[in-house]
């Protein structure tokens, strides 16, 4: 469904661009054509990313085309001179710390030079107009119209992945305790892991993203619980790594194989009391190590003002100590 969503708001915006572009440039009289171009390259998934990005753009594409002009009139039109344009485009951006805009300049620059040897000037400046309405709508209308949120998905996945992760904490726990092999629990939980990574980053451009458009109070408190909750399970996979062995395979041969890992309610405080009775029970240095961590964890987070979330109902063979 987000899916759908983000996909639909793109299309939305890019139709949008793409039809406000044609309409002014044909007002203006001048080739639409670079301004699709350019609309097809300027789209950016937050409004504050257009804001950044939009004079970044404009002034990337400036910069293919001054130097296609410069190079044009001083070595003409020639094959070499194409793929020299596109070379000097390249090292410039970089040197100047804007190659993630190459693209648009490097259209522009070699995009330009074929009818340059005709009305020259005009045809120049109108293919850089033309360029430049397609970067200015396109940053205006990524600002304006539809800016996704991501908070919904956020608490859904992270509320499942702090279900999993409990459990899989647990579960390596056990196994450790027992000396059984688990590879493929740490398969699981680099996979988790990379999760993670992954959902603060979105988490990240959210809260970016409310610079702009600022939420409800109630939308930012669940944000806030779901940041507790994502940086909590990564400290106590943090504290887990400590574990693992060289026997343990690598996350790639297990690709995937997070979707199937059972989710079973477990409380915080369910998991506390085990580990408790795990820690007096076990004495083996590094595992009374990464106890106490996890441990010193979830208790920092039961004593925040805003308790995490702890699902209904109870996992029976952690309830029990078992």
């Amino acid at each position: 469904m987000f899916w759908l969503q983000w996909s639909g708001g793109r299309l939305l915006k890019t139709s949008l661009s793409i039809c406000l572009s044609i309409a002014l440039c044909l007002h203006l009289h001048i080739s639409p054509t670079f301004a699709l171009v350019a609309v097809m390259l300027a789209w950016d998934p937050t409004g504050i990313d257009a804001v950044r990005n939009g004079a970044t753009r404009v002034i990337a594409a400036s910069t293919g085309a001054l130097y296609a002009l410069v190079f044009f009139y001083t070595l003409g039109a020639h094959p070499i001179v194409y793929a020299f344009i596109t070379v000097v485009v390249l090292a410039a951006l970089h040197y100047f710390n804007i190659g993630k805009f190459t693209a648009i300049a490097s259209v522009t620059a070699v995009a330009i030079i074929p009818t340059m040897a005709g009305h020259q000037l005009a045809e120049f400046l109108a293919r850089v107009m033309s360029t430049l309405i397609g970067i200015m709508i396109a940053s205006i209308i990524n600002l304006l119209v539809y800016t996704p949120t991501y908070t919904a998905s956020l608490e859904k996945n992270s509320e499942k992945s702090w279900r999993q992760g409990l459990h899989m904490i647990a579960s390596i726990i056990e196994n450790e305790e027992e000396g059984h092999e688990h590879s493929r629990l740490w398969a699981q939980r680099d996979v988790l892991h990379a999760k993670l990574h992954r959902m603060k980053k979105r988490l990240h451009k959210q809260r970016t993203q409310w610079r702009l458009h600022p939420a409800s109070p109630v939308d930012q408190q669940a944000l806030h619980l779901t940041e507790r909750r994502i940086d909590t399970l990564l400290r106590l996979l943090e504290h887990v790594h400590i574990l693992r062995t060289s026997k343990s395979l690598p996350t790639l041969a297990f690709k995937g194989i997070l979707a199937h890992f059972p989710e079973r309610e477990l409380e915080p405080t369910q998991l506390l009391l085990w580990l408790e009775k795990i820690r007096q029970q076990n004495k083996h240095p590094q595992l009374q190590e990464v106890i106490s961590a996890c441990i010193e964890t979830l208790q920092e987070n039961e004593q925040e003002s805003v308790p995490l979330p702890a699902p209904s109902e109870k996992w029976s063979r952690w309830e029990k100590g078992s």
